[in-house]
């Protein structure tokens, strides 16, 4: 029996403007999602464009837009709460990680 976690399905977002996202949660990482951008003219030189991204990248995104469209703008509701992600462990470079292990006096020589 298969006791893994129901993913939501994709969100589809159409607006009257020359962009159609379409957003799914990454089958490989359930902290990623992908976005799927496709262009309604025939003008722009990229129809289809796939990005994938962390769910607190999107919902940084999201606060960027809010904050730079004029708020006459329809954008949607994002459907991430951002109490709800995980936060993402930080790690050291390998520069750093590099630097830490010369300078220190009890490292092997």
């Amino acid at each position: 029996m298969d006791t893994a976690p129901s993913r939501r399905g994709p969100v589809r977002i159409d607006q009257d403007g020359p962009w159609s996202v379409s957003v799914a949660e990454s089958p490989h990482d359930s902290r990623s999602y992908s976005l799927y951008i496709k262009s309604k003219s025939n003008h722009s030189p990229t129809h289809n464009l796939t990005l994938t991204r962390t769910a607190m990248e999107i919902i940084e995104l999201d606060h960027k837009l809010h904050d730079s469209i004029l708020s006459t703008s329809k954008l949607p509701t994002l459907p991430l709460d951002p109490a709800s992600v995980p936060a993402v462990p930080k790690r050291k470079s390998a520069f750093l990680n590099t630097l830490s292990r010369l300078a220190s006096p009890t490292s092997s020589k």
